[in-house]
């Protein structure tokens, strides 16, 4: 009984030393918390400090990320100014040229802009400021510096906008947009942290159309007339009033094209679009003589229903009908002015006759080249919008070329047109900015025969410098077939993306390695004419030979970011 007490006393006590720890474990315990407190105190640390290291980052995309959308919005604040910069006459309507396109007002483009992105909170101090440089050349490598650099730089003041020229006109503006925000938390008063800037280049709508409407004079009085329209309305007639009338005043009476489609239109009254009113011939003209012209309602198609609006320039200072149908009877009518001797013309119709004086008129250049193109085998000038080159007088020996008003066949769309008009080289197979931007060396040929180049060879003249090929040589033909390939001496170059370095005909000069390019001097002139010239390379019109009317669309690119 003794013994199962005992054992069951050790089994009770077993169990309870179990349970109960030995008094030297307790400060073991106490060290393991407070290791557990240490251990979490310095991730807590590490997590703070870890956590404050990404506040000011944060704060610094966020800002950043606010102010490249900020000078996005003053990149599109002044795109919008550029397009608004229209002209406007005295009622407030927008200025447009003949083919209806607004024409811009390069006084009321902005040389700088700033502003808030959200103008209703300005608190925000979310914002921009925007500086636009003006160019004549394109600035896509230029300077982003805060004085741009020349060249083609053009300066802009406030108020006056920008001063652009004939020679300098403005074609771009290098836009630099700074996007700016408040100041970051802890950053020095004037700190530009955060901010971004973005720099690009926008290429103004430029229209080289030189239709705009000229006047046209009287030949045989030297210039002391001109036509005038007593009305811009269909049913007037046109008349002939001094020089001292047609002035800008009366621009919208005495301002005419010769369009592609060989009708003499009134230019104030083809603007937006619009059809216009031309010149036109009487139904009939062969039933009395003479008849007088009068403005109509400008005819599109078929050209048989236009017969009477069609007008070729033949030379010799005449305009002539087309004989395309039975009222024509068959008979040469021109327009002409009723009055042999040419004097006193003073408030006279103008008429169409099929004796008499045929002719007597003088065009300037911007009364348009009509149907003239390469497509017609002739070089158009486009200083002198309405010429084109010429072998003077029909003489292949003649040791000059000159600039003569483009003749024209809108019946045989060239064909007949006589062979001293009809200059003979090739386009570049890519008429787009590339390496395939010109072509040659080739010839330029005429064909005293008034064939084809390949279809008769030995008619064929080629184009050479008289003497050195150096700034101010005269430019002839050969004297003998052209069948040497030491002629191909000319470079014809197309579109190379730059409109100033494009459309001319250049060859090398004698010595320095340089170029030459073909071009007219209107400070040489024959009977009236300019002459054909080697001249410096520039960005002249008048070494521009069958540009095309319009050569560049509004446009932006070339973005980048510039930093803060």
């Amino acid at each position: 009984m003794k013994s199962d007490t005992t054992v069951a006393a050790r089994i009770s006590r077993r169990i309870r030393d179990r349970f109960v720890g030995d008094s030297r474990e307790s400060g073991v315990a106490l060290l393991s918390a407070i290791l557990f407190m240490i251990i979490m105190a310095g991730i807590s640390t590490v997590i703070m400090g870890t956590v404050l290291g990404q506040v000011h980052p944060t704060f610094l995309d966020q800002k950043a990320t606010q102010t490249v959308y900020a000078a996005q919005s003053g990149m599109q604040a002044a795109l919008s100014r550029f397009r608004a910069a229209i002209q406007l006459d005295g009622a407030g309507h927008t200025v447009t040229d003949t083919l209806g396109n607004p024409l811009g007002d390069p006084t009321k483009l902005p040389c700088s802009l700033a502003g808030n992105v959200d103008p209703t909170t300005p608190s925000n101090g979310v914002g921009y400021t925007v500086s636009i440089n003006y160019y004549s050349t394109d600035p896509t490598d230029a300077s982003t510096a805060a004085v741009p650099i020349p060249p083609g730089y053009l300066p802009c003041v406030t108020p006056g906008g920008v001063t652009s020229t004939a020679t300098n006109p403005v074609k771009f503006a290098l836009v630099i947009a700074k996007g700016t925000g408040n100041l970051l938390p802890g950053a020095a008063a004037g700190s530009t942290a955060g901010n971004r800037s973005l720099a690009a280049v926008y290429q103004f709508k430029v229209s080289t159309v030189n239709i705009v409407g000229g006047l046209i004079n009287d030949y045989n009085s030297s210039g002391a007339y001109c036509l005038s329209a007593v009305s811009a309305t269909s049913g007037s007639l046109i008349k002939f009033l001094p020089a001292s009338a047609c002035t800008a005043t009366n621009k919208a009476l005495n301002l005419w094209v010769y369009d592609i489609d060989y009708e003499i239109k009134l230019a104030s009254t083809i603007t937006n679009g619009a059809a216009g009113l031309c010149i036109t011939g009487p139904p009939a003209p062969g039933s009395s003589n003479p008849q007088n012209a009068i403005l109509s309602a400008c005819l599109a198609s078929p050209v048989a229903a236009r017969w009477n609006q069609l007008w070729s320039w033949v030379g010799s200072n005449t305009w002539q009908g087309q004989q395309l149908v039975a009222p024509s009877g068959g008979t040469s009518w021109s327009l002409g002015t009723n009055n042999n001797a040419g004097v006193n013309l003073n408030g006279l119709p103008l008429v169409v006759q099929n004796s008499g004086n045929n002719g007597g008129f003088s065009p300037t250049s911007a009364v348009g080249a009509g149907a003239a193109s390469y497509n017609t085998h002739q070089l158009v000038n486009y200083l002198e919008f309405g010429r084109c080159a010429d072998v003077t007088s029909g003489d292949i020996t003649n040791t000059f070329m000159i600039s003569y008003p483009c003749k024209q066949d809108p019946v045989n769309g060239g064909a007949s047109l006589n062979w001293n008009h009809k200059w003979y080289y090739t386009e570049p197979a890519v008429q787009a900015p590339g390496p395939l931007y010109k072509l040659g060396p080739q010839q330029i040929v005429v064909n005293v025969d008034n064939q084809t180049p390949t279809a008769d060879p030995s008619g064929n003249y080629c184009l050479v410098v008289t003497g050195s090929a150096v700034n101010g040589a005269i430019v002839r033909f050969t004297s003998g077939v052209c069948s040497s390939s030491s002629n191909k001496i000319w470079t014809r170059v197309y579109n190379t993306g730059d409109y100033d370095s494009s459309y001319k005909i250049t060859t090398p000069a004698s010595s320095g390695g340089g170029t030459l390019c073909l071009s007219v001097d209107p400070t040489q002139l024959y009977l009236g004419w300019s002459k054909l010239i080697l001249a410096t390379c520039s960005n002249s019109l008048a070494q521009k030979w069958n540009a095309p009317p319009i050569y560049a669309n509004g446009d932006i690119g070339g973005y980048k970011e510039i930093g803060g």
